[in-house]
């Protein structure tokens, strides 16, 4: 039996950097529930602009109040010269404890220097591929423009 789904532009939650469609899948056959709805939204975030915004704000507020489940997909304008950036800003600086550069172990200076995946090809550029800190520390001044490159020294 085919689906029917309806995306409706949820008007009272857009705006300048907000877009917001209601799908819905159900089935031409009225005997059948209606699947659940889902809201999908597109956010852009200038860099001035506080996180959340009110208008996500009451966004999220109409989705819990209405069971309904919420996909975001945002731009947060976080910069940061390990993801390319030629600067860094302060969305690209978190409080987590995890490595900005790979999320899987906690970003510590020997995560980095010996075993982060995300940094391999700079510490490879700057100071080879140590096994050990004795071997990461041979070059000061390879270990200091791999720490630079980084934007890890500000």
């Amino acid at each position: 039996m085919p689906r029917c789904i309806a995306a409706t532009l949820l008007t009272q939650y857009c705006y300048r950097d907000l877009t917001t469609v209601r799908i819905q899948k159900g089935t031409p056959l009225s005997s059948q529930a209606p699947a659940r709805p889902l809201i999908l939204a597109s956010l852009y975030l200038p860099i001035e602009e506080q996180i959340p915004p009110q208008q996500v704000v009451n966004l999220i507020k109409y989705c819990e109040e209405g069971n309904i489940d919420l996909i975001i997909a945002v731009d947060t304008n976080a910069h940061h010269s390990l993801w390319g950036s030629e600067d860094n800003n302060k969305r690209g600086i978190t409080d987590s404890p995890l490595c900005r550069a790979c999320m899987e172990e906690e970003e510590t200076p020997i995560h980095v220097m010996l075993r982060c995946r995300g940094v391999s090809v700079q510490r490879a550029a700057h100071i080879g591929s140590p096994a050990t800190l004795h071997e990461a520390f041979g070059d000061l001044g390879g270990l200091l423009n791999f720490w630079s490159e980084l934007g890890w020294l500000e």
